[in-house]
């Protein structure tokens, strides 16, 4: 279950070793656009990637309470543009 817990919070082990050297939002940011461009990598096409990053921000949808108009967007996305688009307006 620790596994689920770190995806769902990126700072969820400094958290708990009382270590924080980032704030949560840029240590997300950057373990997003890591996820996303190693994606895009090694898959093809658009959408087996956009399938990989969905099933991702159903764990970190609750990070992000006022934003479920944009992440319903974002879960709708069919291309590369159209999910970018969407994930900056989020982060």
């Amino acid at each position: 279950m620790l596994g689920r817990g770190l995806i769902t919070d990126p700072s969820l082990a400094d958290k708990l070793t009382g270590v924080i050297k980032e704030t949560d939002f840029e240590k997300f940011r950057r373990l997003h656009d890591t996820l996303y461009h190693e994606y895009q990598k090694v898959m093809s096409p658009d959408i087996n990637v956009l399938y990989r990053m969905k099933e991702l921000w159903s764990y970190w949808r609750v990070m992000f309470d006022g934003k479920d108009r944009n992440i319903k967007r974002l879960l709708k996305a069919k291309k590369y543009a159209e999910y970018e688009e969407v994930v900056y307006r989020i982060l």
